[in-house]
């Protein structure tokens, strides 16, 4: 479980603290993955602040695995 106030420090880490450069080399075998890390960090940020959510569960799951599942 991850705090709000947690989850916005990591995201202005991602913005402030890290080049794009070193978000690739994060991911070497995918580099330009990471060419939408800080959209994908921040969007989640500005529905968790509209809907006043305290506290974030993470989860592997997505949208995708709904998709596949209903696919079989």
């Amino acid at each position: 479980m991850v705090s709000y106030e947690d989850f916005v420090k990591g995201n202005e880490k991602i913005f402030f603290d890290i080049s794009i450069d070193e978000l690739y080399n994060l991911m070497p075998n995918n580099p330009k993955w990471m060419d939408g890390a800080r959209s994908g960090a921040v969007l989640p940020q500005a529905i968790f602040e509209k809907c006043n959510i305290k506290y974030i569960i993470p989860s592997d799951l997505n949208l995708i695995n709904g998709v596949i599942k209903e696919l079989k």
